[in-house]
């Protein structure tokens, strides 16, 4: 059992006051074990078979993916870029907006749409990279070798996406939020996410 005044997961620990929309007091990951929810008894629903259940879903998808361009080379040119740019947006869904906005939905379509959020994320930050490095070039985002003259997104967009991911890791983990952390959620998680881009575009 855990104490009453100890909060789970972030949340209030004033009965009868609205949740709070301000950050935890650390991130979800390094929740202490004594805070954590008591693991499920469905075997579908704990490890080993959650993650099964999940790459019975991922595998196909990566499959599909790998080929998706005219073949694996390819299709690694075009999705490094746009997996890279989307990391950060990931962080900031899962570790500042606590999994919003798909939280606030049925389990069927929280995933789904917080996938959608980052797929938009992912075209529109590779895009933005673009315009920093080089020219603004749609085709190239999803075309390897888009020709002479033009620049691909890899690998001149990588150091890049990299950066803003570093910058967004240090923000949110080895800082813990700080100093960002005293905003209420959604404008801090945007907050991060443009501090890691001016901090990635000034290195």
């Amino acid at each position: 059992m855990v104490p009453s005044d100890i909060p789970l997961m972030g949340a209030d620990t004033v009965p009868g006051t609205a949740p709070s929309t301000a950050l935890p007091d650390r991130p979800r990951i390094s929740c202490p074990p004594s805070q954590r929810p008591v693991p499920a008894t469905r075997w579908l629903a704990r490890q080993p078979g959650l993650g099964i259940a999940g790459l019975a879903l991922v595998v196909p998808v990566a499959v599909l993916l790998a080929v998706g361009a005219g073949g694996p080379e390819p299709s690694a040119l075009v999705l490094g870029p746009l997996a890279t740019f989307a990391l950060p947006a990931v962080a900031m869904i899962a570790f500042w907006w606590e999994d919003w906005p798909g939280s606030s939905l049925r389990p069927g379509w929280s995933g789904l749409t917080d996938t959608a959020l980052v797929v938009a994320a992912a075209v529109l930050l590779t895009l933005l990279g673009q315009s920093v490095v080089g020219a603004l070039d749609l085709q190239a985002i999803v075309n390897p070798a888009p020709g002479a003259g033009r620049m691909a997104t890899f690998p001149s967009t990588m150091p890049l996406a990299g950066a803003v991911f570093v910058a967004m890791l240090q923000l949110t983990l080895v800082c813990e939020g700080w100093p960002l952390r005293r905003l209420p959620r959604f404008p801090a998680g945007v907050a991060a996410l443009v501090a890691a881009w001016i901090v990635a575009v000034a290195a």
